[in-house]
C-alpha cells in the first residue's frame, strides 16, 4: 500500500521574493534558481552556502560570496586557497541578489513554476 502525505496548504505571491542582503546568514544554505527558458517552465536550481563579503581579498566589500554546497559540505573552504577546479564560486553585489532565496521561498519559486507549466497563470 502507497502512503501518501498531505503538504500544507499556503498561499503564495505571484511575484518571487528573493533573500535581501539583511537576510543573509553567514554559513546558511541558499538556492539560485535561474531558467533555461523564457517561459519559466525549466528551473535551473543550484544550493549554495553564503561565505560572507570580502572574503578572498580580491573585490570590494561589497561583493557577496556564496560556495556550492557540494564543495562545502566537503570541506573545501576558499580561504584555504583550495585547488582551481574543486570548487565553484559566486560574487555577488547586494543588487544581485534576485535568483538567490531560502528555502521556502525556492520552494514557492518552484511551485510557481509548476503553476506555469500547468498554465494556471502567466
Amino acid at each position: 500500500m502507497l502512503k501518501t502525505l498531505t503538504f500544507e496548504k499556503r498561499e503564495i505571491d505571484f511575484y518571487a521574493q528573493h533573500v535581501t542582503y539583511d537576510e543573509l546568514t553567514v554559513g546558511d544554505d541558499y538556492y539560485m534558481i535561474s531558467y533555461a527558458d523564457g517561459d519559466c517552465k525549466i528551473p535551473v536550481m543550484e544550493s549554495l552556502i553564503y561565505l560572507g563579503k570580502n572574503i578572498v581579498g580580491l573585490d570590494s566589500a561589497e561583493t557577496l560570496y556564496f560556495q556550492d554546497a557540494e564543495s562545502y559540505r566537503a570541506g573545501v573552504r576558499v580561504t584555504d586557497s583550495p585547488e582551481r577546479g574543486t570548487y565553484e564560486l559566486h560574487g555577488l553585489k547586494p543588487d544581485q541578489l534576485d535568483m538567490i532565496y531560502d528555502f521556502e521561498r525556492a520552494l514557492e519559486e518552484l511551485m510557481r513554476c509548476s503553476m506555469q507549466r500547468k498554465k494556471i497563470f502567466r
